[in-house]
């Protein structure tokens, strides 16, 4: 039997969640089954050394916004010289121009995945998804919360959208003693400090300035605490010049974007997120993999990962109080953060396993793409 084309949509390959779960997803692909290639707009990226063994044809447009309708019809030309059969696109003008691209092209399944809730869209983005959404087959959002956004803001039918919540591969998060002891004397943290972490991008909705007053407060009861933010963004010089302001600069560790994340989780005894908004934040997944205990606010689907206090604890966003005091009740208790890390990586790997949403995506794929050509049959 011959392969199914498969073509997923990404803008770039650099660093963030939704970029991560695409390499992870077509990593796991059944390569027997699919001929894989991603096409990205814009530029490559760390992450493409993630794939380049994993039997993913990529194809870089370098797309510019000036000339968007030759870029159009490059991704056109593309889809029918491959005979793509399913195109997969990612984020919001891969949605709008892979879809467009996939019609024209008379590509027989067109899927999205909703990683974010969207709330900045404008009315004419909505206008144009709207536009997009009657010839999409499916949309995978990545969290309940999200799934009701596009139904009740963008006006999916109920059917159009389905919950296939993020996924990891909880085994790419265990780290020996000897690699955490060597990170540590990396980053200049001493062997009794208690180390706070997060994993995020310098932006106003991930609220890291809320994490530094909290973590400002800890520092008046614990004081063998460093704080250390992992990632990159717009706000990085604010939130260094707001660290001074709180009189912890000396305690916090800014290490830019990273691809060792593992070995950085590792290290940290509580993780830390402080959003304001959120889908289901990758970061939070690899968290609780990696045995974190973690303290994150009631956003998105952050209360759907974490549905037990057994397994983290869920404070309120902006309640920077509240923040500190999860933060220190767990530094607090090494046996309490020991059982809450491993219920954590628990309830990873029985709800969020990357093989397990795979297999989803997978039969999802092979029933919308059977119903099509069966249906193309008949007439």
């Amino acid at each position: 039997m011959s392969k199914i084309n498969l073509l997923h949509i990404l803008s770039s390959l650099q660093i963030g969640g939704a970029e991560k779960q695409v390499v992870t997803l077509l990593k796991y692909l059944d390569k027997k089954k699919y001929r894989v290639i991603l096409c990205c707009f814009h530029a490559d990226g760390p992450l493409q050394k993630e794939i380049e063994n994993e039997a993913v044809e990529i194809i870089i447009l370098r797309m510019r916004l000036r000339y968007i309708f030759f870029a159009l019809y490059k991704l056109i030309r593309l889809m029918k010289k491959e005979k793509i059969q399913i195109v997969h696109t990612h984020l919001y003008f891969d949605h709008l121009w892979g879809r467009i691209a996939a019609r024209i092209a008379g590509v027989p399944v067109i899927m999205t995945t909703e990683h974010g809730r969207g709330m900045w869209k404008k009315r004419r983005h909505l206008f144009f998804e709207h536009i997009a959404n009657r010839f999409t087959d499916m949309r995978i959002a990545v969290s309940e919360d999200i799934r009701q956004i596009r139904i009740q803001r963008e006006l999916s039918t109920p059917e159009q959208v389905i919950t296939i919540p993020n996924a990891i591969n909880e085994d790419d998060f265990i780290v020996s003693d000897y690699v955490r002891s060597d990170k540590r004397k990396e980053l200049g943290i001493n062997r009794d400090d208690l180390v706070i972490g997060t994993v995020a991008r310098f932006d106003p909705d991930k609220a890291l300035d809320k994490l530094l007053e909290a973590a400002a407060l800890v520092v008046k009861s614990i004081e063998n605490v460093k704080i250390i933010l992992v990632g990159n963004g717009p706000l990085r010089n604010n939130l260094e010049d707001h660290a001074a302001r709180l009189r912890i600069a000396d305690k916090v560790v800014f290490t830019g974007a990273r691809t060792d994340i593992a070995e950085l989780l590792s290290i940290m005894d509580v993780f830390v997120i402080s959003s304001i908004r959120e889908g289901i934040p990758v970061s939070l997944l690899e968290a609780m993999a990696a045995e974190r205990a973690v303290v994150a606010t009631n956003v998105g689907g952050n209360a759907e990962v974490i549905n037990d206090e057994s397994c983290g604890l869920i404070v309120e966003p902006n309640d920077t109080a509240a923040l500190a005091r999860g933060i220190i009740s767990l530094l607090n208790d090494k046996a309490l953060r020991e059982r809450v890390g491993l219920k954590a990586r628990l309830r990873i790997k029985e709800h969020f396993s990357v093989k397990s949403q795979v297999r989803k995506i997978e039969s999802l794929y092979e029933r919308i793409l059977m119903s099509k050509l069966k249906s193309r049959k008949d007439k």
